[in-house]
């Protein structure tokens, strides 16, 4: 656009030139330079504006015809401009679903995170319910044997009931009868022994009680669930009343705490 510019201000400043000498000339071949001179005032303004009038025509058709090629020049700009706005909107089109797609695809990759932790807290969650059973079956067993030698030294008929439905499978026969008859005889006679030593002082009963806190606390790590079930149990029911007996606090959590041996023997229920 400035090359185009300049050539046209060039060629209009020579054409001009060149119209004024010819007139110039002209006049001077016709006429004299001392006529030319001695011409009337009025003359000399006409020849003047006929000189004059087609130099300033041409600039200003020179001049429309500059402004109408800046104006097309500015229109293809706008033109190009247009483009490049539509080009940068399409860019940012596809920025828009490049994102969107991102941020599904974040999405889906949180939610496969979500699930695989789920996955791993639930297969340790049961690998560590798996081990608390194993180890749970093994302290149930020792409770048993404990109460069980509770029992027998208390009344030997007793254990062997106890001991004869446990051996047909029913596996809370033991506590059972240790809730029902122990304490009942306990109730009765406060100095009951085993051997030499008061059952309340005998240390059978305080590796069951802290066997049984131990059970508690570990099936509660595993599920809340299990933990309710062990307080709800029989052998919860013997660990109330061996904490009665002992005066040592009773850890329950969704359970309620017993009061009195009575309650004990009755399996926990409460009389009105």
């Amino acid at each position: 656009m400035g090359a185009s510019r300049r050539k046209l201000l060039r060629n209009g400043l020579i054409g001009s030139f060149v119209w004024v000498a010819f007139c110039f000339a002209y006049v001077f071949a016709t006429m004299g330079i001392r006529e030319f001179l001695d011409m009337p005032a009025n003359n000399f303004g006409d020849f003047i504006a006929g000189v004059v009038a087609p130099v300033v025509f041409g600039w200003v058709a020179a001049g429309l015809l500059m402004q109408a090629r800046q104006l097309e020049f500015q229109s293809k700009q706008l033109d190009v401009q247009n483009e490049q706005i539509e080009l940068q909107r399409a860019e940012l089109k596809l920025q828009r679903q490049e994102l969107t797609l991102q941020r599904q695809e974040v999405a889906r990759l949180a939610d496969e995170a979500a699930a695989q932790r789920k996955a791993i807290e639930a297969n340790e969650l049961h690998a560590r319910r798996d081990v608390f059973l194993a180890i749970a079956d093994l302290m149930v067993k020792e409770q048993n044997a404990v109460v069980g030698e509770m029992i027998g030294w208390v009344n030997r008929n007793h254990f062997a009931t106890a001991w004869g439905q446990f051996s047909q499978g029913d596996t809370d026969a033991i506590m059972r009868v240790a809730h029902r008859e122990l304490f009942r005889h306990v109730s009765r006679d406060p100095s009951a022994r085993i051997g030499d030593v008061r059952l309340s002082e005998n240390n059978a009963v305080d590796r069951f009680i802290r066997n049984f806190e131990f059970l508690l606390n570990e099936a509660e790590k595993c599920d809340s669930e299990l933990r309710r079930l062990f307080e709800l149990s029989s052998m919860g029911t013997v660990y109330a009343g061996l904490c009665l007996l002992t005066d040592h606090p009773q850890a329950f959590e969704y359970r309620y705490k017993m009061n009195s041996l009575e309650e004990v023997t009755l399996g926990g229920i409460r009389r009105p």
